[in-house]
């Protein structure tokens, strides 16, 4: 659909589309009898459903002073429809983080792609009492408490369920320039919501008991002092070792992406140089981001732009704050 209104100074489109992927390769993981630990199968029929508008105006347009806008925003929703006979299986298990306890994602018909899977925190046991009328009963106070979703009295990978969705509800842009005479000024905004984040860096970085460094947060952690119900006790083997949804995060984020300041020289100047144009510049990059996510960057994601295993974070390096300046010369 494709709209335009007062001579084109509002042009608005949607489009909205379903597909449907087949064949796709997984990472299926095998018995180790065989020498290997997976082997790629062609196993997997995903369907891509969404909708996409852009809107671009032309705010203001007077003889000294332009103004211009463009705003996309993209809602997606995906789904798994087969596995080749298979209702379920769990992939992403990583080397460095002792693969043979974690396979974060879980791939389920009639589930999302990106899926995190692990067991449902309950806060934080407070003393032994807590600990004794428990399930968890090798825990200690200051451990994660975990809920006993299939109330067999027990807790263990019985209990594991979707804890968090790596797809965002939606993600878009918002652009605007600005002219007056020869300034140009250009912001650059984008952002995502309602995306979750599996934040590995949680296991390692507020134990206090390895040789890496910790975060702040570390610093609220339990201890028979100071209670908290938010950070569990320092401890290398103890319940924060397990894959919960203490790990997962909103990775929802608004980053200011780009913003430059350009000004391009009068052509009574050009003419005595023999040029047909110049522009001088300065474009920063990264400068500003609002996340309540705890880790470096919440666009990071550990294996890239793999469709599977998103939304994976392990102390990441994060997008760098650029400042660039330039001069654009035309003969």
């Amino acid at each position: 659909l494709d709209l335009a209104m007062l001579n084109n100074r509002i042009q608005f489109t949607a489009d909205y589309y379903v597909k449907t992927n087949s064949d796709l390769l997984f990472n299926v993981n095998i018995p180790a009898t065989s020498g290997f630990t997976s082997a790629l199968q062609n196993i997997g029929r995903v369907e891509n459903r969404g909708i996409e508008l852009s809107l671009n105006t032309i705010n203001v347009d007077t003889k000294g002073f332009r103004w211009n806008s463009e705003f996309n925003i993209s809602f997606n929703r995906n789904k798994v429809l087969t596995l080749e006979g298979r209702r379920e299986f769990t992939t992403g298990s990583d080397a460095v983080l002792y693969s043979s306890a974690f396979n974060p994602i879980l791939l389920r018909v009639g589930e999302p792609l990106g899926s995190f899977f692990g067991r449902v925190t309950d806060g934080i046991f407070q003393n032994q009492a807590e600990v004794d009328g428990s399930a968890q009963k090798t825990a200690k106070p200051g451990d994660l408490r975990y809920k006993d979703l299939n109330a067999d009295g027990l807790i263990n990978d019985n209990d594991r369920a979707i804890i968090g969705n790596a797809n965002p509800k939606f993600f878009g842009g918002f652009n605007n320039t600005f002219l007056f005479k020869g300034l140009e000024l250009n912001v650059f905004l984008q952002g995502s919501y309602g995306n979750d984040l599996l934040n590995f860096g949680r296991f390692d970085f507020l134990n206090l008991t390895s040789s890496n460094n910790n975060t702040r947060e570390a610093l609220d952690r339990w201890t028979p002092t100071n209670p908290s119900n938010t950070i569990p006790r320092a401890n290398s083997a103890g319940g924060s070792r397990i894959l919960s949804s203490f790990q997962v995060e909103d990775g929802s984020y608004l980053r200011l992406k780009n913003i430059s300041l350009g000004y391009n020289l009068p052509t009574a100047w050009l003419k005595r140089v023999a040029l047909s144009g110049a522009k001088i510049y300065v474009l920063g990059q990264n400068f500003f981001t609002s996340t309540t996510y705890t880790g470096f960057d919440p666009e990071v994601n550990r294996y890239g732009s793999s469709s599977i295993s998103q939304g994976l974070d392990y102390g990441g390096y994060p997008a760098a704050k650029t400042i660039t300046a330039g001069l654009n010369l035309k003969f």
